[in-house]
């Protein structure tokens, strides 16, 4: 990754930025889910085990969470002010026999910056990963459907990664912005997460679609404002060490 985007988007993201079990569905009704090569990484039965137990409990419309073993990730982690478990979010539904994830991402794995989607397994690859964790929102079957057109619509557009990290602008979504916005939309405001907020900074200016951009007092969706709500219930949490 250019180190230069990688500060710069470290940057933007300090500005702008329960347990209810899953019920195991029954061997006929559980999509296939083929676990990926895992590069050339060495990944322990244990681990591997324990992607496959976190698969089992996945229902469409859940959010999944992860966290990666590199100095990015750590960063990331560290601007969630209640919890700092995670570092990358997405929304994970079934298509034909699949389990896929939707998620905007930019760097180093997505050059892009295009919204992605793959399938869980890649997204929870405990090759890199630290840390995984599967939740659920309280929605009905007609509002979890109404999420999954939301994120198949954006993803034919090629909605691109937020760099600005701007919560006010929907021409661009980094990934819990996408989620926080997509919820509100199904869910006609049922459902409206915390926003965060930094305020001890001095003014900042972006340029956003040729215009400038000020902020002094920045809003943002931290990834733990995406799990630490009443609607939101811990399904499962894995910690890969």
């Amino acid at each position: 990754m250019d180190k230069r985007f990688f500060y710069g988007w470290i940057a933007a993201v300090v500005l702008a930025c329960a347990i209810i079990p899953g019920c195991i569905p029954s061997p006929n009704d559980r999509p296939v889910n083929h676990v990926e090569p895992l590069d050339s990484v060495s990944v322990s039965p244990l681990h591997t085990a324990s992607l496959d137990s976190a698969i089992r409990f996945v229902k469409p419309g859940d959010l999944v969470m992860r966290a990666d073993a590199d100095y990015e990730s750590m960063s990331l982690q560290n601007f969630s002010q209640r919890d700092r478990s995670y570092s990358h979010s997405g929304l994970v539904f079934q298509e034909g026999n699949v389990w896929m994830v939707y998620h905007s991402i930019a760097g180093q794995e997505n050059p892009s910056a295009i919204l992605r989607k793959d399938t869980l397994s890649r997204f929870f690859n405990p090759a890199r990963k630290t840390a995984i964790g599967v939740y659920r929102y309280a929605l009905d079957s007609q509002e979890v459907n109404a999420l999954h057109s939301y994120v198949q619509t954006l993803h034919a557009q090629k909605m691109p990664f937020d760099k600005h990290f701007n919560l006010a602008s929907n021409d661009s979504l980094y990934c819990s912005e996408l989620i926080y916005k997509g919820l509100r939309k199904v869910t006609r405001d049922r459902i409206v997460l915390h926003v965060s907020e930094l305020t001890n900074f001095k003014s900042k200016q972006f340029r956003q679609n040729h215009q400038p951009v000020f902020f002094k007092r920045f809003q943002f969706i931290g990834l733990d404002d995406l799990y630490l709500h009443p609607a939101c219930s811990e399904v499962i949490r894995l910690k890969f060490l």
